[in-house]
């Protein structure tokens, strides 16, 4: 990453570039950059699939209604009815007695009638219990869904929120006149391109670290913030930051002639292990 480009990553002004908080001289500044420098490209192309996936959460999608076609396709298949018969019988004359074929007959149409309706009306609600299944298990996966979203939107606003709090912090201490900013140099045994940032308030002792450019670490360690204070080395706690958020608050200290980082066994040491001393810068105070 060239000088530029990463003079504009330490500053926070990629991501107002990303959020178009940028005046039009930066902004042209910015556009600039990107079109020379690949990494800078690459860093924006992060922060933008950030906001797509933000939005994408916001769409809608439409939900299948099939009850009302399902009951039609029920009631389609309806039973034959044969009422004639019945009503034959009971406008016969009471002195005109059917035989025993015509009533076996009958019995036997009639039985027939009732065992079709029956026949129907379980069709009728086998179909319906499976609708009405196959909507509820719908409507349970779009319930899991849904949470899935909510849940994901909530941890990408709480992202967005932190980073702008971030943001906010860190161009509000730039502008600080008592905040002091410490470049802390690689050392000799630190890799190629080691670096890091101290902000320090002399007035409320705050100090903030950024860390954009420490190399990554093994899951077993961590980097370790310290304050010489008259040679000896006070601990300002293990560095928490990630490569969205790079900038970590540490314990605060009032006197400080320098501030260095080590990396640690995870969780951090009493005693800072000089041999692995990635960065040191000195204080002018």
């Amino acid at each position: 990453m060239t000088k530029d480009a990463q003079h504009i990553v330490d500053n926070g002004e990629l991501d107002l570039y990303a959020f178009g908080l940028l005046d039009e001289p930066r902004r042209s500044e910015v556009e600039r950059v990107l079109t020379t420098d690949a990494d800078l490209r690459s860093a924006l192309k992060d922060l933008q699939s950030d906001l797509e996936s933000y939005a994408a959460l916001h769409a809608d999608e439409p939900s299948a209604d099939m009850r009302s076609r399902s009951l039609n396709a029920a009631f389609a298949a309806d039973a034959p009815r044969d009422y004639a018969e019945v009503d034959v019988v009971n406008r016969r004359p009471s002195s005109q007695v059917p035989d025993q074929g015509s009533v076996l007959h009958l019995h036997a149409r009639r039985y027939l009638r009732y065992a079709v309706a029956a026949s129907v009306a379980c069709v009728f609600s086998s179909g319906a219990a499976v609708y009405y299944w196959q909507q509820t298990r719908s409507a349970e996966q779009q319930l899991e869904e849904s949470k899935r979203e909510v849940a994901a939107l909530r941890s990408t606003q709480s992202v967005m929120a932190a980073r702008l709090d971030m943001h906010d912090t860190y161009l509000s201490m730039l502008s600080d006149h008592d905040v002091h900013v410490v470049q802390l140099q690689a050392t000799p045994t630190a890799p190629a391109g080691t670096a890091s940032v101290v902000l320090w308030n002399q007035q409320s002792h705050e100090v903030y670290v950024q860390t954009q450019r420490l190399p990554q670490h093994s899951p077993s360690t961590d980097y370790q913030l310290w304050a010489l204070v008259n040679g000896k080395p006070i601990d300002l706690g293990v560095i928490h930051s990630t490569d969205t958020m790079p900038l970590a608050q540490m314990k605060s200290v009032e006197h400080a002639d320098a501030f260095a980082i080590t990396l640690e066994p995870k969780g951090g040491s009493p005693t800072p292990t000089l041999s692995q001393l990635y960065t040191m810068g000195k204080t002018s105070s």
